[in-house]
């Protein structure tokens, strides 16, 4: 996934947040929660789950519930002061 000025390479069952993976550049993001949300690959496909975050996942600018399919190109918001970009899914 890339950020403004950052990409975070994330494999199936990593979590992100501030104390997660990219904590490195999350860890100024006082929107993003310690362990904000779950990526992980089932069957094949890729889903984002909220982690019962304070400040909620987003999907092209649509809040989620629990988990959503995510794809290539697909705009993922940890909160609304951080927009990241899917890049690639393997």
């Amino acid at each position: 996934m890339k950020g403004e000025n950052f990409f975070i390479e994330v494999f199936s069952g990593d979590v992100v947040g501030r104390h997660e993976k990219g904590k490195e550049y999350l860890k100024d993001y006082k929107t993003v929660s310690r362990k904000h949300a779950k990526f992980f690959k089932q069957a094949g496909i890729w889903y984002v789950e909220d982690l019962n975050s304070t400040n909620g996942v987003y999907i092209n600018g649509k809040r989620i519930n629990g988990k959503e399919i995510i794809k290539k190109g697909d705009r993922i918001s940890l909160s609304l002061s951080l927009e990241l970009t899917v890049d690639d899914l393997h």
